[in-house]
C-alpha cells in the first residue's frame, strides 16, 4: 500500500481511535474502495481491527513495534528529547542514527548543523535526513528489511558497520531494566544496535520515561560505557543514581 496513505490512516486512528471508511477516504483523497483495500492490508499486518465500516488501532502490544505507529505516540516528549539530543551534535560530526521514532524527532533540530555525515540502517531515517538536513552525506546500511522496524538487520547489515566509525551513536531502547540493561524486542535488532554502539566514540540513549523499568526480551548492552541518557523529564532518585553509577550524564529539560 501507499506509504503516505498508511501514515495518514495510522495518524487518524491514533488521534481519533475509531474512524469510519468514508472519513479516511476523504482525508486521503481516494475512493472508499482504495481505503478498504488499505485497511485490509493493515489488518493482515496486525495493526488495526475493522468492524461495521469503522477501523481502530490494534492493542499497544502490537502497535508499539511498528515505526509508523510509534512515530505518532508521545510526540511532545519525543520533540523535547530530539531538541536536547541535537544539542550534543557539532558541525562536521559523523552520526549513527537508529531507525527509531524518537531519534527521528532530532532531525528538525539538526537542520542548522553543517557538514554532517549520517550512518543509518533506517529506511525512513535516511529519506528524512536527505529531505530535512542541509546537504548531509548519508550512508545507508543494506541488509534484510524488518517491516516493523523500517530498517535493515541481519548478517550483511552487521558486517557493514565495520566500515565506519562515528562520533555519536543515537538510539532508543524498548526498555531499561533496574539492573542497568538496555533492552529491545528482537535479537537481530539488539545485535545491530550493539554493533552501532561499539563503533561510536560517544553514545546517546534517547529514552522517554515510560521505558524506565519496561520489560523486553533481548539485551542490547549495559548502561556502563554509554555516555548520555536524554529524557523528557527529571528521573526519580533511583534512576538518577543508576545513571550516575554507570558513569552517564543524564539530560532533561531545564537541567
Amino acid at each position: 500500500m501507499n506509504a503516505i496513505r498508511m501514515e495518514i490512516i495510522v495518524n487518524e486512528l491514533s488521534v481519533h481511535k475509531n474512524v469510519n471508511v468514508s472519513k479516511l477516504a476523504e482525508k486521503c483523497g481516494v475512493s472508499s474502495y482504495t481505503i478498504r483495500r488499505d485497511l485490509s492490508y493493515l489488518e493482515k499486518q496486525g495493526l488495526i481491527s475493522r468492524s461495521y465500516g469503522y477501523a481502530t488501532l490494534a492493542n499497544n502490544s502490537i502497535t508499539q513495534q511498528t515505526y509508523l505507529v510509534r512515530k505518532h505516540e508521545r510526540i511532545p516528549e519525543k520533540q523535547l528529547i530530539g531538541e536536547l539530543g541535537a544539542d550534543l551534535v557539532r558541525d562536521g560530526d559523523t552520526l549513527y542514527l537508529a531507525p527509531s521514532s524518537t531519534v527521528s524527532y532530532m532531525l528538525p533540530f539538526l537542520n542548522k548543523k553543517k557538514d554532517l555525515t549520517i550512518i543509518t540502517n533506517g529506511l525512513q531515517i535516511a529519506l528524512d535526513c536527505l529531505s530535512q538536513l542541509r546537504s548531509p552525506s548519508v550512508f545507508f546500511i543494506g541488509g534484510s528489511v524488518d517491516e516493523k522496524l523500517l530498517g535493515t538487520v541481519g548478517t550483511k547489515a552487521f558486517a557493514q558497520f565495520e566500515q565506519f566509525r562515528t562520533d555519536i551513536c543515537f538510539f532508543s531502547p524498548k526498555g531499561l531494566s533496574p539492573e542497568g540493561q538496555v533492552l529491545c524486542w528482537n535479537a537481530e535488532i539488539a545485535a545491530i544496535l550493539n554493533q552501532a554502539v561499539r563503533i561510536s566514540r560517544k553514545t546517546a540513549l534517547l529514552c522517554t520515561s515510560n521505558k524506565f523499568g519496561a520489560v523486553n526480551n533481548h539485551v542490547i548492552c549495559n548502561l556502563h560505557g554509554l555516555d548520555y541518557i536524554v529524557t523528557e523529564k527529571q528521573p526519580n532518585e533511583q534512576w538518577l543514581k543508576l545513571f550516575q553509577d554507570s558513569g552517564m550524564e543524564a539530560i532533561w529539560p531545564g537541567n
